[in-house]
């Protein structure tokens, strides 16, 4: 039980938070964000920087926190916080909620992969949905790890590699700065506000702090220091990475600004 929903109790912290951000992560980052980034310019980074805050906040008073209950899965912690009954009654919640959840997940790669191969979507998440279970109900959370680390692994490079090409196909930051929209660098616009912002970042703080997915972040490590580590290490990467992600978006509103009008016209095909 502990090596399957823990990987042993024992997993190394900065293994744990790279697969917590990378957990927090997913095809919509680039479809959602990087949209706003290109119509709004910084707006988007400040919307990714809450997740910064959220992590630090998390790794400060709630990931040691978690270490210490010892619990193996949220079931487990119900049951013994507030009994079987209530445990029975969040089953049965999760169970349910876990059908849109996981199609939400499921959907926007699914719709990449129908879009770049031409599979149909309600294939391509059937067979992405039983390859996941496969290697998850194989190797447990180690499986999961391992392949979270893999993806950052992918995910830095092929960013490494854009945004460089990026800096030069608009001829350097000096040229993307002076060419772009007015207000492009402001830190919040009429319709991302300061209100939002806040908002957002108090989602992303009960989030992140009690979905029992990240929580197993927490639990699966050592000590409840390495715990703190997990979820500073989080706050650091999104500290860093949402500017890094959203500069060849916001480059490209500077290279083709009329691509927007023209999306709006109809659907890419």
């Amino acid at each position: 039980m502990k090596s399957f929903f823990a990987a042993g109790g024992a997993l190394p912290w900065w293994m744990s938070g790279l697969s917590l951000f990378m957990s927090f992560f997913s095809a919509g980052t680039f479809v959602v964000w990087g949209s706003i980034a290109y119509s709004s310019g910084w707006v988007a980074i400040t919307i990714q920087s809450t997740m910064c805050i959220a992590g630090l906040i998390i790794g400060f008073f709630i990931a040691p926190k978690w270490q210490k209950t010892k619990a193996l899965t949220a079931a487990e912690f119900i049951t013994d916080r507030l009994g079987y009954s209530t445990q029975k009654i969040y089953t049965y919640l999760f169970l349910l909620i876990s059908l849109f959840t996981t199609g939400a997940f499921l959907y926007p790669v699914a719709k990449i992969v129908e879009v770049s191969t031409g599979i149909p979507i309600g294939t391509s998440v059937v067979v992405l949905g039983v390859l996941i279970l496969i290697y998850t109900a194989v190797g447990g959370l180690w499986a999961v790890i391992v392949t979270d680390v893999l993806q950052f692994v992918v995910l830095t490079a092929a960013v490494l590699i854009v945004v460089p090409l990026s800096l030069d196909k608009i001829g350097g930051m000096d040229n993307f700065v002076s060419q772009a929209p007015e207000n492009f660098f402001a830190f919040v616009n009429e319709e991302y506000s300061w209100g939002f912002m806040i908002a957002f970042g108090l989602y992303n703080l009960f989030f992140i702090a009690g979905n029992w997915a990240y929580v197993q972040r927490y639990t699966s490590v050592a000590t409840p220091k390495d715990a703190k580590k997990v979820g500073w290490l989080f706050g650091a990467l999104y500290l860093i990475s949402p500017l890094v992600w959203m500069l060849p978006p916001m480059i490209y509103r500077v290279l083709n600004p009329n691509w927007m009008a023209w999306q709006m016209k109809g659907p890419i095909y």
